[in-house]
């Protein structure tokens, strides 16, 4: 789950060995411009949607266990403690809010989608099964439900208004017997196009739905 720094210059990865799911990971980053990765001094815990994701003063928030997580700024190696941090963190656009998605299982908050300012409370904003989800460059979070049927949902929950449905019937399991290799996608900056990666990747125009 790569990411990019907020200059654009760099982008940023976790490396785990392979059997290692449920581990710790490490977290690197490689220049665009050349260079060898470089393995940063932290440990993001157990990533399943992501380690975490990078705010747009530089600084990473990721998880350091099931419930908690912490700031690194790369920088200057200072790190501050997120005690409340039970998912791994999505940036918005304009970097006022992150979201996070919980799976339910055995933990405090029940599954579905939040949404938390820096500094504040978060809110559940969906209850239920999250594929994945990502953020627009207007604002709107966007996300895939799961169903029974192994059918997913694609919603749109905009700054204002009612969440409306953008696609249906997206096949969410990429290999019948690994459920870990989940419908991933993402929202071009216009807006209006996204791209799926499922059983085969397409682009469906959003623009009008």
């Amino acid at each position: 789950y790569p990411r990019w720094s907020p200059d654009g210059l760099e982008l940023y990865f976790y490396s785990r060995a392979a059997q290692s799911l449920g581990a710790s990971a490490d977290l690197r980053r490689v220049p665009l411009a050349g260079g060898a990765q470089q393995a940063l001094p932290v440990q993001a815990w157990f990533p399943f949607w992501g380690w975490g994701d990078i705010a747009k003063d530089g600084r990473i928030l990721y998880r350091t266990s099931e419930s908690s997580g912490e700031f690194f700024d790369p920088r200057t190696n200072q790190r501050e403690s997120v005690p409340d941090l039970p998912g791994d963190p999505l940036f918005s656009d304009d970097g006022k809010s992150f979201a996070f998605a919980v799976r339910g299982v055995g933990g405090k908050l029940k599954a579905g989608l939040y949404v938390s300012p820096l500094a504040g409370a978060y809110k559940q904003v969906f209850d239920g099964w999250v594929i994945w989800y990502t953020w627009s460059s207007t604002g709107d979070l966007m996300f895939l439900e799961g169903r029974p049927n192994l059918k997913g949902i694609l919603w749109r929950i905009p700054q204002a208004g009612p969440m409306t449905v953008v696609l249906k019937e997206l096949a969410f399991i990429r290999r019948p017997i690994d459920i870990l290799w989940l419908t991933r996608f993402d929202i071009h900056p216009d807006g209006r196009r996204i791209v799926v990666e499922g059983l085969e990747s397409f682009e469906a125009d959003i623009g009008m739905i």
